[in-house]
């Protein structure tokens, strides 16, 4: 699927004052309508720092729905988020 509409996670607090960046791999399943169902962390490069609010964006995330014969047929997908300084404060 494509993503249609991304949402940007929030830096943590905790993250930005220790100066800390990495990723965060979320798996989840988008349904034909476009829609993001049960997001869960995969992999992440920094512990469990960015985990929360990887989840929390992908969740509002949008993809472009897909022709399916069955209108309940799913896609699994995997995409990786990160978090870098570049650009905040």
């Amino acid at each position: 699927p494509r993503l249609k509409r991304m949402v940007r996670p929030e830096y943590p607090q905790d993250a930005l004052l220790k100066g800390a960046e990495g990723w965060v791999n979320v798996s989840m399943t988008v349904t034909s309508a476009g829609n993001v169902l049960d997001p869960r962390v995969v992999e992440s490069s920094n512990g469990t720092l960015f985990d929360r609010a990887a989840i929390s964006a992908v969740r509002k995330w949008k993809y472009e729905p897909f022709a399916a014969e069955d209108p309940r047929a799913t896609q699994p997908v995997t995409v990786r988020v990160d978090f870098r300084m570049k650009g905040r404060r």
